[in-house]
């Protein structure tokens, strides 16, 4: 029994994980919702994430609101311009939902290759915006070498960033499909844990960059 009680054994390590996962998950999505701080929010979110995965010494969320404050004036005007990115994707995609009643004579063919140039944008941007955002909360350098480097590490860690797109797009498309059992696991640990899963990943890609 003491064994069991120790807070050193794997249960207890484990459910502090789940405290520390949900208290994330919550304060990022309260932080997002004016939208236009979601990326300072995810920054600050893989900030929290890689030192919590490197089991590093600090209050979890003073750790998270410090790295927001760093973060938000470089991160906003990116993120903006991905907001806008979203907005004229969200308008293509009702476009192309829609095209029989708006354009009828565009044709099956046209609508289905608006479609696949939607999935194949949004996959990029995604690895893009992931990339940009963990770099960010890693390293300080400018907005146009970020980007370069978030582009090149998209490509040249491959294998991860396929990873994390799945942990990431799968999770969206879970909540979307699974709606009414979804929705209440999103809120607690949606977000944080795949992030988490990520972290596992390219906290050790960092290792050996650095």
């Amino acid at each position: 029994m003491d064994g069991f009680f120790n807070q050193n054994n794997w249960f207890y390590k484990l459910m502090g994980l789940i405290a520390d996962l949900v208290v994330l998950n919550v304060i990022t999505l309260i932080i997002s919702l004016p939208l236009i701080t979601a990326g300072s929010a995810l920054s600050a979110l893989h900030y929290s994430l890689w030192r919590l995965v490197r089991d590093e010494e600090g209050g979890l969320v003073k750790m998270y609101f410090t790295a927001f404050r760093e973060n938000f004036r470089q991160v906003t005007p990116v993120w903006l311009a991905v907001l806008v990115a979203a907005g004229v994707g969200g308008v293509d995609l009702y476009f192309a939902l829609h095209m029989s009643e708006i354009a009828p004579g565009l044709g099956e063919g046209m609508r289905m290759a608006l479609l696949v140039s939607l999935a194949v944008l949004t996959v990029l941007v995604t690895a893009v915006v992931q990339w940009y955002t963990v770099l960010v909360s890693r390293y300080t350098n400018t907005n146009r070498m970020h980007l370069k480097n978030a582009v090149l590490a998209a490509v040249g860690f491959f294998p991860q960033t396929l990873a994390m797109l799945v942990l990431i797009l799968g999770s969206l498309v879970a909540t979307v499909v699974f709606y009414g059992y979804a929705v209440p696991l999103f809120l607690l640990v949606g977000i944080s844990l795949p992030q988490y899963c990520c972290a596992l990943m390219y906290s050790e890609l960092f290792k050996k960059l650095d």
